[in-house]
């Protein structure tokens, strides 16, 4: 709830198990956007660190940045657009690895951004999307959403830099 793009349901006994077989034999590679409150320590790398007492890993690139932003809490943020390829998949291990994601509550995100200008950019929801899953026989896409488009363009991203993050190497 609240995340946006592709979700893959497995209807029935033999395509669970299919599934299961295709991620244990690593051959689904997802693919997420995320705009994060601040920058990871590196552009690009791995974070390894446990989700709920199991191993939990994401590869990480940043694609761009937001200029500085205040925030309620007063201090200020620094948005990054942040491509996400989970290695593992735990439940909310990208919400633990690049906390706090912008609009994430739950996970400390602020949901009100306030401009330099004195503007205020509504978070409706957490900036996490699903944006690609490659399967063997073919790879799912899924613009990113509307109302993620706006809220990276109001913090001064460009809209193309979404479809960027979603089909980088």
């Amino acid at each position: 709830v609240g995340v946006s793009g592709l979700v893959l349901l497995a209807e029935g006994r033999e395509a669970r198990q299919r599934g299961a077989a295709l991620r244990e034999a690593g051959s689904i590679a997802r693919r997420y956007v995320a705009i994060a409150e601040c920058a990871p320590p590196a552009a690009r790398g791995t974070i390894a660190m446990p989700v709920d007492g199991r191993s939990a890993e994401t590869s990480f690139a940043v694609v761009a940045k937001a200029g500085p932003h205040g925030h309620s809490g007063g201090g200020t943020l620094s948005p990054v657009l942040l491509a996400l390829d989970p290695v593992t998949g735990r439940k909310h291990q990208l919400r633990h690895h690049f906390r706090p994601l912008l609009g994430d509550r739950a996970h400390g995100g602020t949901r009100r951004v306030t401009r330099a200008d004195g503007g205020v950019i509504a978070v409706p929801r957490i900036m996490l999307h699903a944006a690609r899953v490659a399967l063997p026989w073919g790879t799912l896409l899924a613009p990113a959403a509307s109302d993620m488009v706006e809220v990276w363009c109001a913090l001064g991203g460009a809209a193309d830099d979404l479809e960027r993050a979603a089909s980088m190497g």
